[in-house]
């Protein structure tokens, strides 16, 4: 009897024991698994970040290509100005305006729609210019070569008449010029010049108005 109790303790002890060993493998597996779930999750988060980082590079990397573009364009497209005006004397004494436009650029000026107008005003009235609307007519569009000059007048605008340059001389007149040119440059992008001047007593200067002269 003895005997057997004794063995029944061993067998609890070793059972005990036994138990103690797989709770010290559950806590290591546990451990493990913590581990490897922590090493995962390290490995997400740098990923994630990687990603982010990669995105923020390649964001710059695009932005900064699209600003050399936009730069190359600039520097390459057409740009189309306005010269000052001419009072041209015609043998009958008439006089007439012309306005002389230029593609300052480095390639073509595409689909040229020039408009040139003149407009008298008692000196006391202020000026704001009055154009019609863009002409759709494709008979109207011209492209202008880098360098290349093109005349708007004299036939465009009406004659400035011995009357209404006496009051021009005299200051009671105040005779102007003005008008805008459409055009596309070689990389599809549409721009717009507008040009306004003032004709200053004697018809021989011009002055450039502040408002109304713009390029983009």
């Amino acid at each position: 009897m003895e005997k057997q109790r004794g063995e029944m303790v061993g067998q609890r002890e070793e059972m005990a024991e036994a138990g103690k060993q797989t709770d010290k493998i559950i806590a290591e597996d546990r451990r493990l698994a913590d581990a490897n779930e922590r090493l995962a999750k390290g490995m997400t988060d740098s990923v994630a970040q990687a990603k982010a980082s990669l995105k923020v590079t390649i964001d710059q990397s695009r932005k900064s290509l699209d600003k050399t573009i936009e730069m190359s364009r600039s520097d390459q497209r057409a740009w189309v100005g306005a010269g000052d005006p001419l009072v041209v004397q015609f043998k009958d004494s008439s006089m007439r305006v012309s306005v002389t436009i230029q593609n300052f650029g480095r390639t073509p000026a595409l689909n040229v729609v020039p408009q040139i107008h003149v407009r008298s005003l008692p000196a006391s009235e202020s000026f704001a210019p009055s154009l019609p609307a863009k002409p759709t007519d494709p008979d109207t569009r011209a492209a202008l070569q880098p360098g290349q000059k093109l005349t708007l007048g004299p036939n465009e605008v009406p004659p400035i008449t011995i009357d209404l340059a006496n009051e021009i001389n005299s200051g009671k007149t105040c005779f102007y010029a003005f008008g805008e040119v459409f055009y596309d440059d070689a990389f599809g992008e549409a721009h717009c010049t507008t040009f306004a001047y003032m004709l200053l007593p004697a018809l021989s200067a011009w002055r450039v108005l502040d408002k109304y002269n713009t390029a983009d």
